[in-house]
């Protein structure tokens, strides 16, 4: 009982360090949440993804957006900390699946899975794999604990959120359809019943675009937008701890092969799609967490039962390990200024004085669906998603687009950075030519700003097309 009681002790209180980290953390960003909380707008007001407004993604994340801003407006704190809530949703299922093996198993992985660089970084800039991640580790429990169905209805929610979760949940099957027919078909109502009915709706009401959009486009998105070796190896020196604590699973017992071998080979199977994807993000790394931190959870376990170590001393320096790697992780994070958007009020400000309502702004993918919310600005074309990769994957025409910002846009905002000695960075539809001749040939530059960033210059650029 004592032993119980402390595993929930440390539950409880790193969940309530990793929500308080995550609260010190609220602040504009430039990065991809700005597009998923535009989105979350315009389906409150009513609009349609893949019909009225792009979206690379199944469509459950931006109604869990939409839900917030019906009931709250644009609130980034409880946008922010959905994502936040998400984790902890997803550690509870971790927490539950490894306390069916004992409870320092439970509170170890727990720890590793709160307090890794991935989770304390991607619940800050939410992409909404944070959803898929919480859907998956709750499907993989009820797995765990032969409850198919409702393992299905989760992995058949995660697969609406993204696509990533087909992963688990095909390992999950395979492995049901060997062991327990019937089982597997359990799981398959579960599943089918969530997949079917969502997919088939936004297939017919867009005309077909709900596949264009989430498989066509990515599927055509060209390689070496970031180089896949570099983010690789990135995810592994920053979570190298989670990684390590995963390999112990070797010594996990053998009666657990429920919980050790299926996901080892889910694992395994999201590392070979990241290797052979043409375009891998740090942040798809969420979706093998929760998977590690079981394994890692049920290694050390049975690493010190395996050799008989004295358990006081053994636990003692885990944990030393683990606090020191957490605090390592965390001081990365919250040093990494790299996402801030320190301009956006002034930005958004500037462009709310100087315009009239019913005019739009487009540009940059990271900070124009940001300035568009703060200043109450529409957007022009409906692009809440300008992601230069509609562009260079072929399904946009950029001659078109540009013709359609003719008389259409006032404010064209550039996001750029300054590493000095003339040399500039820029990004999204700043990168390509035709745009770039657009908003310097045909629009006038009238507003600036600047912000110092580790020896360079973060620059957001306002041009009037007016």
């Amino acid at each position: 009982m004592k032993t119980k009681r402390i595993s929930w002790v440390v539950f409880i209180a790193a969940a309530i360090i990793f929500l308080g980290l995550k609260i010190s953390m609220i602040e504009y960003s430039a990065s991809d949440e700005n597009t998923y909380y535009k989105m979350g707008q315009l389906a409150s007001e009513g609009r349609m993804p893949y019909k009225d407004f792009f979206f690379a993604h199944p469509p459950l994340q931006i109604y869990l957006y939409a839900a917030v801003f019906m009931l709250f407006g644009f609130n980034l704190a409880i946008l922010k900390m959905l994502s936040a809530g998400a984790a902890v949703i997803a550690a509870v299922f971790v927490f539950k699946t490894l306390k069916e093996k004992s409870e320092i198993a439970a509170a170890t992985g727990t720890l590793l899975f709160f307090f890794t660089h991935a989770i304390l970084l991607f619940t800050s800039y939410p992409t909404g794999t944070e959803f898929v991640m919480m859907f998956s580790a709750a499907g993989f429990y009820y797995f765990y604990k032969k409850r198919s169905m409702a393992s299905g209805i989760m992995f058949g929610l995660g697969t609406i959120t993204g696509l990533l979760a087909l992963m688990p949940a095909a390992a999950i099957s395979a492995w049901l359809l060997l062991r327990n027919i019937r089982e597997f078909i359990r799981f398959m109502k579960g599943f089918l019943i969530i997949a079917v009915p969502v997919n088939a709706f936004f297939l017919v009401m867009s005309e077909g675009a709900y596949f264009t959009q989430t498989i066509t486009y990515n599927l055509l998105k060209p390689e070496g937008v970031l180089d896949a070796g570099s983010v690789i190896s990135r995810v592994i020196m920053r979570n190298w701890l989670l990684l390590a604590a995963a390999l112990t699973s070797v010594f996990a017992a053998k009666k657990l092969s429920r919980g050790v071998f299926v996901p080892a080979i889910i694992v395994t199977l999201y590392a070979a799609l990241f290797f052979y994807m043409n375009t891998v993000f740090d942040y798809y790394f969420l979706n093998m967490a929760p998977y590690l931190a079981i394994l890692a959870g049920l290694g050390i376990t049975g690493f010190v039962n395996r050799f008989r170590l004295r358990k006081t001393l053994a636990y003692g320096a885990i944990m030393i390990v683990v606090i020191f790697a957490s605090y390592s992780s965390y001081a990365n994070v919250a040093a990494d200024s790299t996402y801030d958007f320190e301009a956006a009020q002034e930005a958004a400000a500037y462009i709310k004085e100087n315009s009239a309502e019913n005019e739009l702004i487009f540009g940059e993918d990271a900070t124009t669906p940001l300035i568009s919310l703060l200043s109450e600005r529409g957007i022009a074309l409906d692009f809440a998603d300008s992601n230069d990769l509609r562009f260079r994957s072929g399904l946009e025409d950029t001659g078109k687009a540009i013709e359609g910002l003719r008389n259409n846009v006032r404010y064209f905002l550039v996001r750029k950075l300054d590493l000095g000695d003339d040399i500039k960075i820029a990004y999204g539809v700043g990168t390509l030519r035709e745009f770039k001749d657009f908003f310097e040939e045909e629009c006038e530059e009238v507003k600036e700003f600047e912000t110092p960033w580790n020896g360079k210059v973060k620059e957001y650029i306002i041009y009037d097309c007016g």
